[in-house]
This record gives C-alpha cells, structure tokens and sequence, in this order.
C-alpha cells in the first residue's frame, strides 16, 4: 500500500529567500531552462513574492518544489517551476514521484483558477515535452529558432484543448494597423473570423471581412504571412486559436 502523500502549497513569504536559493541549488527545473532566465534569481524570487504569485510545495512536510506566476493579462506564464532532484531515487520513488506530479498539477490548476487567469504558458526543455504532453500541453510557435526550449500552452481547467481555425487580415496603411471593435468582447482585434466546414482559410478570410466591414478582397492580392496558434480571449478556458493571417 502506498504511504499517505499529504501535498501542500503556501504562499512564500520574502523570509524564505534564502530557503528557495538553497533549495534551487539541486532542484531539477520544469520550467524556463537556465538560457532564458535574465534575471538575478533573487530578484525574481523577491519580485514574485511581492506579488504574491510565488508558492512553495510542501511533501509530507518537507520542501518539495516551487512554481510562481508571471501575469500575462488574462493568462499567465508558469515559471520558477523547480521539483527536488530524482539522483537518489529509487525505481519505485520514481513511480510514486509521478502521482505526485499529476496531484501538483491539479492545484496548480486550482490556483491559476483563483487568480483569475484563463491560461497557462510554460517554456521548458525539450527533455520535458512528454509531462506536458501528458498534461494535454500545446506547443506554440512564439519561440523561434530555438533548439534548447519549447513554449506550451496549459489549460486550467480539466478539460483538453479545443482547436478553433481561424483567419484575419493584416492591413498597415500610413504605419496604423487596421483593428475591428467586439462589442461582444469588449476588445480591439484582427478582422477576420472562423473558418467554417468547407472553407480553406483564404475563402474563409475573404468571407469574413465582407460580413464584417463591407469590403470585397480580390484572392489574387491576398498574401499569406503567418500562422499562430494561441489561447482565444473571450473564449471558453480550453479554446485554442489557429489562426492562418494574410496580408492585401
């Protein structure tokens, strides 16, 4: 029978400065890798703690861990992710060490939820793609040319990640970009919108900015530009963007 795991979280505090630099010293990093962290790390710890965005994670009364969140408006970035260091373990600790990843993760879950944020996004190793994946992570295309670290979105809620193709228009006259007003959303966005069944996204563009402004685009003038997949504001917690762009 596997022992009684009781898993805590708390707040940290800046009285426990010094306990999370000693700890970080062997701790094995989940999140952004050496290469992307710019900060002095006492600085970004205090920082953190200021905002009440950096937790530690207690095993069985022992430090474990420690994770922080780094708004990023309405989502957030997880970072200062660090987990004790598994060169000691045994096998059967290494097992027991995953159940205790997935109970982590769901109040990681829960504290995202409570801080209001919709979203997740992590920079990691590629050495740690298949615990994201397993947690239904989605690589993203933000970081480019980059052979050390990978970017995924993670959703808060327990359900996986639904795709939502979509397509918009990049239009820069005169150095002003044009933007078209939600009401519904209350935000300023890219014309376009959602690539219904049977359309490829051109069609779909070209659809879209008729309903939406009245205005006709010739495909023979449409460029491609880019594609981006990225959390949907306004949206459902687990809706995901894939947006195909063009420029005219």
């Amino acid at each position: 029978m596997s022992p009684l795991i009781q898993l805590h979280i708390v707040p940290a505090t800046t009285q426990a400065i010094e306990q999370i630099q000693n700890f970080l010293i062997d701790a094995e990093a989940m999140s952004a890798i050496e290469s992307y962290e710019k900060k002095d790390k006492s600085i970004e710890i205090f920082e953190l703690i200021q905002q009440n965005q950096f937790y530690l994670v207690y095993l069985n009364e022992s430090l474990w861990g420690c994770f922080a969140f780094r708004s990023l408006g309405y989502g957030a970035q997880l970072t200062s992710f660090y987990l004790s260091s598994t060169k000691q373990l045994p096998e059967t600790n290494i097992v027991q060490r995953q159940h205790n990843l997935l109970l982590l993760w769901e109040s990681i879950q829960r504290k995202a939820l409570e801080a209001s944020f919709s979203y997740l996004t992590v920079v990691s190793a590629p050495a740690r793609q298949a615990w994201y994946e397993t947690l239904g992570g989605k690589p993203s295309n933000v970081l480019h040319n980059q052979n050390d670290a990978v970017e995924y979105y993670l959703a808060v809620v327990d359900q996986p990640w639904i795709n939502l193709p979509t397509a918009g228009l990049v239009c820069i006259k005169d150095h002003r970009l044009l933007l078209a007003f939600s009401k519904n959303k209350q935000a300023w966005y890219l014309p376009g919108g959602k690539i219904d069944a049977g359309e490829n996204s051109q069609e779909a563009l070209i659809r879209e900015i008729e309903e939406e402004l009245s205005l006709i685009l010739q495909p023979e003038r449409l460029s491609y530009l880019t594609h981006i997949v990225a959390p949907a504001y306004g949206e459902k917690k687990n809706i995901l963007f894939t947006s195909f762009f063009y420029t005219n």
